[in-house]
């Protein structure tokens, strides 16, 4: 290995990362400005980067780093990722969507001001990217790449796959002012190769030398349709059904231009289906593929890092949408608070503790005659647009998702079965009866479930499910210190051969924290409240 790229590092890293690190740094140092660090999720591609930017600081090619992720991600970057990991002095910064002149005046000279000799980082929410009317804070961003030789850094990179999308374009066009670029992600073909074509343009535009028109022929199998409604045409990938019916003809011993016709695929898509009878998807060439993203790319499978520990703890912290701050703030300092004509109010410390999550959790609880019932805040729930974000880089990992509340539990199914009609999404709960929570249990254990929602009163004990889930995501923390550690243990046990994660979805400033922290430090939160004062905790 070459001396000119030992550094030191500030925490220990595995085998595996000391591998992939310094093989994007001889990347780098023959002369490209980018990179992907194409890992499965737990394999510790954040601590890669952030020693990947320490390297170009160190050597002088940058002074700055601007760090793009979904809501929630850019926290965790600021508040872990980076003090954990860097061995170099820095600046931090996080964007906030707020017109305070303290805050733009701080903004300015954290992007205008010197260093003394820190590394800048500038931590982003994507959704800052999405509409038109976050030009303003665009600007700042465009200031901050100019001003400096950066770094950019997307991570869950696939929130850029949609290469018509507004913040796609305005990603990649920020990408061409900075002086060295990265893409994190751990599946870079969540649905399909597809997916590759717009982080590759944010990273070296024009990579592939061609529309992604062009691209999807040559790396898809297409066909031509039309919208029976407008009688538009229009190219679209083969699906399960066109395949068969492809196969079937070629069985027949149709011809290609026969089949072509009766299909609307192109004869060298027929040609290419009659030449590799096991194909199972849509796809062609992806050895080409893989050849060509390979030089730039770190590829690392959990499989192959056999020194990773067995449990892995992470906190998501999360910004809550405008009206969902108002709500909770007005529950926590008056005991009172109202939503959309509806009102709550409570005297109890641990009722309240109790509403304070369910608001937390994107919920308002309102009372209905003698029923209490839930409805969501504002047009979107923070925490389940997290889960969707993490799930594409997760790929074909199995999950489970702990939840304390059924508002939160009925929304997460039916918004998750809208995402991922591919896969297989089960709840485990009090609507469940014996028999079906039979059904389900039997189906999670022979891996047929891909994502299982569970409340911890239904499902902290029985469950035996090593074999096929280790992701799991705390959507709402149950206080009760038994079911957190038997929630865990669902995967963590005599059998496991890989490591498990365990991921806390945190609103910033809510309980959400303290009730983790509570846990985390093995306190019962109905113990601890006989003697705590609860204005203390909040």
């Amino acid at each position: 290995m070459s001396e000119e790229i030992k550094f030191g590092y500030k925490s220990k890293p595995f085998g595996h990362q000391i591998r992939e690190v310094h093989k994007q740094i001889e990347w780098l140092q023959q002369g490209n400005n980018y990179g992907a660090l194409f890992q499965e999720m737990g394999t510790g591609k954040s601590k890669q980067l952030v020693d990947i930017a320490n390297f170009l600081f160190h050597h002088g090619k940058i002074n700055a780093v601007l760090l793009i992720g979904p809501n929630g991600i850019q926290c965790q970057w600021m508040d872990q990722q980076v003090p954990e990991h860097s061995s170099v002095p820095y600046l931090p910064c996080l964007w906030q969507n707020t017109s305070s002149k303290k805050y733009k005046a701080d903004l300015e000279n954290f992007i205008f001001g010197d260093a003394e000799g820190k590394l800048k980082w500038f931590f982003v929410n994507v959704d800052r990217f999405s509409t038109v009317s976050n030009k303003e804070a665009i600007s700042y961003f465009v200031n901050y790449v100019q001003e400096h030789n950066t770094l950019i850094v997307i991570d869950e990179a696939t929130i850029i796959k949609n290469s018509s999308a507004n913040r796609t374009k305005v990603i990649q066009a920020l990408g061409k002012r900075a002086k060295y670029r990265y893409v994190l992600t751990g599946s870079p073909v969540t649905n399909s190769p597809f997916d590759l074509y717009s982080m590759c343009e944010f990273m070296r535009p024009g990579l592939f030398g061609c529309s992604l028109h062009v691209f999807k022929h040559r790396y898809g199998l297409m066909v031509n349709d039309h919208n029976p409604h407008t009688g538009q045409r229009f190219a679209r990938l083969m699906n399960e059904k066109d395949l068969a019916i492809a196969k079937s003809l070629i069985q027949r011993g149709q011809s290609f231009e026969e089949i072509a016709m009766k299909t609307g695929a192109s004869e060298s898509v027929i040609r290419y289906i009659a030449e590799n009878g096991s194909v199972a998807k849509p796809y062609r060439n992806l050895e080409e593929l893989k050849r060509i993203i390979l030089p730039f790319s770190s590829i690392v499978r959990k499989s192959e890092c056999l020194d990773l520990p067995d449990k892995i703890y992470t906190q998501h912290i999360i910004e809550m949408g405008t009206e969902q701050k108002k709500v909770y703030n007005d529950l926590k300092k008056s005991l009172l608070a109202e939503y959309d004509g509806a009102e709550l109010q409570v005297t109890h410390k641990l009722t309240l503790l109790m509403r304070l999550q369910q608001v937390s959790g994107g919920f308002f609880p309102s009372k209905e005659g003698e029923v209490m019932t839930s409805k969501m805040i504002g047009k979107s729930n923070v925490k389940i647009e997290f889960i969707k974000h993490d799930l594409e880089e997760a790929g074909d990992m199995k999950c489970i998702i702990w939840s304390r509340f059924r508002a939160e539990i009925e929304n997460l199914e039916s918004e998750l079965k809208k995402e991922f009609p591919g896969k297989v999404v089960e709840r485990y709960d009090g609507s469940k009866t014996s028999e079906e929570k039979e059904v389900i249990r039997r189906a999670a254990q022979a891996g047929e479930i891909d994502i299982l929602i569970i409340n911890p009163q239904s499902g902290s004990r029985g469950l035996n499910l090593q074999d096929h889930f280790h992701l799991h995501y705390y959507f709402s923390n149950h206080p009760s210190l038994e079911y957190r550690e038997q929630s865990e243990d669902r995967s963590h046990r005599m059998g496991l051969k890989v490591n498990v994660q365990y991921k806390d979805l945190i609103c910033k400033d809510t309980v959400d924290l303290k009730i983790y922290d509570t846990l985390h430090s093995k306190k019962d939160l109905s113990e601890y409240f006989k003697t705590a004062d609860l204005r203390e905790f909040l």
